[in-house]
């Protein structure tokens, strides 16, 4: 279900990143998302402090765990997604923009 102002929250993380996927440099709008880094259930805000803008199937690796950043940009890849079948072309690391709040990517690399 989608929540009243997440339109609103993807509208500003696809401004905030020039609309372009923070992992795989990807521009094309329509398979671009606004994920969360810490969710909204644990009360994460819909400000572009707390969003990444990602390629449809990265946000999902990224929900699911099987991608996470390290506040010093190091992108890590589970077992399965590292794999020459999958994800294995993704970059190790990337440039965080400065706006990205760094507490929020720790809190999500250490305990989600």
């Amino acid at each position: 279900m989608e929540r009243p102002n997440q339109h609103v929250f993807r509208k500003s993380i696809l401004e905030a990143y020039k609309s372009k996927c923070l992992v795989t440099g990807v521009n094309l709008e329509t398979v671009l998302e606004a994920a969360h880094i810490k969710p909204v259930k644990y009360n994460g805000s819909d400000q572009i402090f707390n969003g990444i803008c990602m390629r449809a199937d990265i946000h999902t690796l990224f929900d699911s765990n099987h991608l996470k950043i390290h506040p010093n940009g190091k992108v890590v890849l589970s077992e399965d997604a590292n794999t020459k079948e999958n994800y294995i072309s993704l970059p190790r690391t990337i440039n965080i923009p400065q706006f990205v709040d760094r507490e929020q990517l720790d809190w999500r690399f250490k305990y989600y």
